[in-house]
């Protein structure tokens, strides 16, 4: 007897919001702060990629509830959930808490995945999602050319507006 719940993996930047929200922090982040540009570069060089995502994370207060999220999107979700008896989980190479605030706020999530130690992106993520899903299948919600590793594993790929 088969057991395993089906699982639909949705990428947060480009996919469920129609822009990333490294660029989101960051521009909110320069609003409130001229210097940004300087800092923000200094932290990139002193702390990599994801030190940057952290400290943009922690400078910049947006509110989840005014992102740009794809309506499209939120909708195939909601339908997923209405004709598969299975899970939606939100990964994403953005700050885990900001991806796990996302996941609250919109409340259609059953989990969430974002970068803490390592950056999810790419075929790191795609060993996350192999570990959550024990190796079966899943279905993908991507948008971009580090998500091809990722779609070549798939069970079924939705392309949200494909670079």
């Amino acid at each position: 007897m088969h057991t395993s719940k089906k699982i639909l993996f949705v990428d947060l930047d480009g996919s469920l919001m129609k822009s990333d929200f490294l660029f989101e922090s960051f521009f909110y982040f320069f609003s409130k702060n001229i210097f940004a540009p300087f800092i923000s570069l200094g932290v990139l060089l002193q702390k990599g990629q994801l030190g940057l995502k952290r400290f943009l994370y922690e400078n910049s207060d947006i509110s989840i509830s005014k992102l740009p999220y794809n309506n499209k999107v939120l909708s195939f979700i909601e339908n997923w959930q209405e004709f598969n008896d299975g899970m939606v989980i939100l990964i994403s190479a953005s700050d885990d808490r900001a991806v796990e605030k996302i996941s609250n706020h919109l409340g259609c999530f059953n989990g969430s995945y974002g970068s803490k130690d390592l950056n999810l992106k790419s075929s790191t993520k795609l060993q996350k999602i192999k570990e959550i899903s024990k190796n079966n299948q899943f279905n993908y919600i991507g948008n971009s050319h580090d998500d091809l590793v990722i779609l070549k594993s798939a069970q079924n790929c939705i392309l949200v507006n494909p670079s």
